[in-house]
């Protein structure tokens, strides 16, 4: 079964990807030799088209970008 976004037919485990993405996935942040590494977690608000990091979970956004549609 596959659903229809923007008029591009999306498969199940394609819209699984994307809930995946939308509850974030935590991420590593490497500086230099001075600096400690930073966690971060990226969401993907797919309504919105936005690119999103948090630096603590539950917090508010700390920054995001627009992206386009990669074909």
């Amino acid at each position: 079964m596959a659903a229809l976004y923007n008029g591009n037919q999306i498969e199940n485990d394609d819209w699984a990807r994307f809930r995946s993405l939308e509850r974030g996935l935590v991420v590593t942040i490497f500086f230099g030799k001075n600096k400690r590494p930073e966690k971060r977690t990226l969401q993907v608000r797919i309504e919105t088209r936005q690119l999103v990091w948090i630096r603590a979970q539950g917090g508010k956004p700390e920054g995001s970008c627009k992206f386009i549609q990669c074909s």
